[in-house]
């Protein structure tokens, strides 16, 4: 009976492990399907995100080559938007009514963005495209157009193109030769053939009294005798000869116009003679001669017409000679001897009545003849100068002729007084004597009538004194012996110092100085016999080199008027050649217009107004209010320091 019992147990544990698995063997399973699985949804996931960047990606590269494509259809059709578009922001693209287009900002198309940055161009000597170090080119463009977006695990992911786009089929109009610049306007410029051709400013000398040797021009006057006086006022020079260096007599008196051209063109306009002229003063229509003749010491001559005609004269007492004369109003005075008198002049015909008398050289040095050499009357004063005095200057109230009287006196050097300038307020008075081994030039303030003073002094060394003239503080000494031609800067009275000079060994009678339209000029009559009369151009050294020599502050070109050919051209770019030197500078403006008169048109610089200008010769963009026109001009502006000049060498304007 046991046997079958045990037999059943065995067949029991048999078909337990027919049926079932062990823990271990589920654990196993498990896992193993666990690895399985897990590496089933890794390849996945990685196929997923992989496949979306390729989307993506795609995606990018094919927006990229849409916004490639825009920017060639942009620029062929305008430059102009792309130079517009080079504003460092970046854009997007736009698609309108059938066209393309950039706006400011990125774009968001899906999870893309998308964004484009045109950008300038740099290249090296070779013509290379480089990042760095290299020279700016104006007529190409970079072109950088990025997608970016976020995979799906979170990392930044980005395609970044770069297209480069140029200019090659827009118009150019060029000007780069003399004869491109010879159809313009100049004013104060000048072209040049040097290279092609070029514009410069205008050389110009800046007379300077201290360079007077740099700036003379010498004349013949018509005529045997020498000169012996000159007075001038703009356009008008008066000589008179005497005996001073020839012989007395032909051509006494003379009238003369002058001009400002470089050199001066002077015409001797007409003659007077039979008299040895001392002085001489003129005034429209009139001049008065100061005479050696006994009945006439002053002749006066109607010089308003062709020949000169005598019409009056001043016969003063005794046979002395008549030294010099002035006119203020209708009154004449003159110097004779130790004598100044004075004689009415309401008429000018006809023997002329005197009106008084008075010795202005009172106090005659002794065995010598004591002569009033000069005399300038300012209001009611005349201020008059003495040889052989124990004074050099005296000083006379006119105010009534019939009882003048002396109000002060000067003395100097013991010397003798042969020049005298007077300013036109009558407060300084300018003195000029013979060589004394001293000052032989004075400056006296006569403000107070009866208390003149000196003021300062100037050695000539050596030089006598025969004229003197006072003009833009500076006072011009002339004479004999020395050096003949001085000039001293007075313009700090208290401390007076030589700033040019000039020898002339045949001496120098006298000088007349005038303002002429702005220009300073030196007139002075010499010894030199085939060229007496010469003229001298002064200023106060404002500009040129250190000799003068240098070139006009600021001159215009104005180009011709271009034809595009187009009713609605647009214009773009602008570039020029040019060579700046110290202290120079060129400056360009615009204008275009539907006609080809566009002299009513507005000059634009950059800003699109007439008070901007372009400077940068590299280049600039062109303002869009020049679109839309035919024609189209140019005007340079240049300017310099006056001893420099700025060239132009050649522009080129761009537009479609």
């Amino acid at each position: 009976m046991n046997c079958p019992t045990s037999h059943n147990k065995r067949s029991s544990r048999n078909s337990s492990s027919h049926l079932g698995f062990s823990l271990v063997e589920i654990l196993v399973a498990i896992g193993i399907f666990a690895i399985i699985a897990g590496s089933v949804t890794l390849l996945a996931a990685d196929s997923f995100r992989a496949s979306y960047n390729a989307r993506m990606r795609i995606k990018a590269v094919a927006r990229a080559q849409e916004v490639s494509n825009a920017v060639t259809m942009i620029k062929d059709d305008s430059w102009g938007a792309v130079l517009d578009l080079s504003d460092g922001v970046p854009k997007h693209l736009v698609f309108t009514d059938g066209y393309y287009s950039f706006a400011d900002g990125e774009e968001e198309d899906g999870d893309l963005t998308i964004s484009t940055l045109f950008s300038d161009v740099y290249r090296d000597a070779n013509k290379n495209i480089v990042e760095s170090d290299g020279t700016l080119d104006p007529h190409t463009k970079a072109v950088t157009t990025t997608a970016s977006w976020t995979s799906i695990a979170g990392w930044e992911e980005a395609f970044s193109t770069t297209t480069y786009i140029n200019d090659w089929n827009t118009l150019e109009w060029e000007d780069t030769t003399a004869d491109d610049f010879n159809q313009g306007t100049s004013d104060l410029v000048e072209i040049t053939a040097e290279g092609d051709g070029s514009i410069q400013l205008s050389p110009k000398l800046y007379a300077n009294w201290c360079l007077p040797e740099l700036m003379i021009t010498s004349y013949d006057l018509p005529g045997s005798a020498a000169g012996n006086v000159v007075i001038a006022d703009p356009g008008n020079i008066y000589v008179g000869t005497g005996t001073e260096f020839a012989d007395p007599g032909s051509m006494a008196f003379m009238h003369m116009t002058i001009d400002t051209a470089d050199p001066p063109n002077v015409d001797v306009t007409g003659t007077f003679d039979g008299y040895t002229v001392k002085d001489i003063f003129g005034e429209p229509g009139y001049a008065y001669i100061a005479t050696t003749n006994d009945s006439k010491e002053v002749v006066i001559l109607d010089i308003s017409q062709v020949p000169f005609q005598e019409i009056g004269y001043y016969d003063a007492p005794g046979s002395s000679d008549a030294l010099a004369v002035y006119v203020s109003g209708n009154r004449g005075y003159v110097t004779q001897g130790r004598e100044l008198r004075v004689f009415d002049l309401t008429q000018k015909t006809g023997a002329r009545p005197q009106l008084g008398t008075i010795r202005a050289s009172p106090f005659q040095l002794p065995f010598m003849t004591a002569l009033v050499t000069d005399v300038v009357v300012v209001g009611n004063y005349a201020f008059c100068s003495l040889y052989n005095d124990w004074y050099e200057m005296t000083i006379i109230n006119v105010s009534n002729p019939a009882s003048m009287s002396i109000t002060d006196r000067a003395d100097f050097n013991w010397a003798q007084a042969t020049a005298l300038f007077a300013s036109s307020d009558g407060n300084r008075v300018y003195i000029g004597t013979g060589s004394s081994g001293g000052a032989e030039f004075f400056i006296i303030n006569t403000t107070n009538k009866s208390n003149a003073t000196i003021i300062n002094s100037y050695d000539t060394n050596g030089m006598s004194v025969k004229g003197l003239s006072v003009i833009e503080g500076r006072a011009i000494l002339v004479g004999r012996n020395g050096e003949e031609y001085q000039v001293v800067d007075i313009s700090n009275e208290l401390s007076l110092s030589k700033c040019g000079g000039m020898q002339m060994n045949a001496g120098i009678s006298d000088i007349a100085t005038v303002n002429f339209e702005g220009i300073l000029f030196s007139y002075i009559l010499t010894g030199d016999t085939g060229s007496e009369f010469k003229v001298i151009r002064g200023g106060l050294d404002t500009g040129g080199g250190w000799d003068g020599r240098g070139y006009v502050e600021t001159g215009t070109f104005i180009s011709r008027v271009y034809d595009t050919g187009s009713d609605s051209a647009s214009f773009y770019y602008v570039d020029w050649d040019e060579i700046l030197q110290e202290n120079t500078d060129i400056q360009i403006q615009y204008r275009t217009g539907p006609l080809s008169n566009l002299s009513g048109r507005s000059w634009m610089g950059p800003d699109g107004t007439d008070t901007t200008f372009f400077t940068d010769p590299a280049g600039a963009i062109l303002p869009s209010q020049l679109s839309g026109n035919r024609y189209v001009q140019y005007k340079i502006v240049m300017s310099s320091d006056t001893d420099h000049t700025p060239v132009f060498e050649g522009i080129r304007t761009e537009y479609q």
